[in-house]
């Protein structure tokens, strides 16, 4: 716990002489992985640059925050690793943007409906269970999914106590 302040403390007096990648952003943390957390603005400038895996973007972008690897020589493996801690760092904020590309697959995502099949996903999720989820899904975003196994769960227990 002290190592963290420290971490971070210190974090605040080294964007001090650094004022272009001050740590004030969407998530309000300084640092992920030992790496500072910069506004997703001024990442996308540095984004096609050998600095990009030096930093992380305080929002989330599909387009925007993903690094190509082959337009920049960088390690593929460095690209990977920094790929899978960013989407850490996104799970582990609940970033909506993050949170609303989980659901894209979700046979409740209005977004989800092919022309060729339209309603099939409205009939699917009827027959899910005893009282059918809401479709089309009006918050489209899995961290507030209120279909989630452990809502389910914890639903449930609340109606067994009453």
């Amino acid at each position: 716990m002290n190592l963290a302040r420290s971490i971070d403390n210190l974090a605040k007096r080294l964007d001090k002489f650094d004022p272009i990648f001050a740590s004030s952003n969407k998530i309000g943390l300084s640092h992920w992985k030992g790496k500072p957390i910069i506004p997703v603005e001024k990442w996308i400038g540095i984004r096609d640059t050998h600095l990009a895996l030096e930093y992380f973007p305080d929002d989330f972008d599909q387009v925007l925050t993903y690094i190509h690897e082959d337009e920049v020589e960088l390690e593929r493996e460095d690209v990977k690793q920094w790929d899978s801690d960013y989407l850490e760092l996104m799970e582990y904020t609940k970033n909506p943007n993050y949170g609303k590309l989980k659901c894209f697959h979700c046979l409740l995502n209005p977004a989800g409906d092919d022309p060729i099949f339209i309603g099939i996903n409205r009939l699917v999720s009827k027959r899910l269970g005893s009282s059918p989820p809401e479709y089309p899904c009006r918050i489209v975003n899995r961290f507030q999914c209120p279909y989630e196994k452990t809502n389910v769960k914890e639903n449930n227990s609340v109606r067994a106590k009453n």
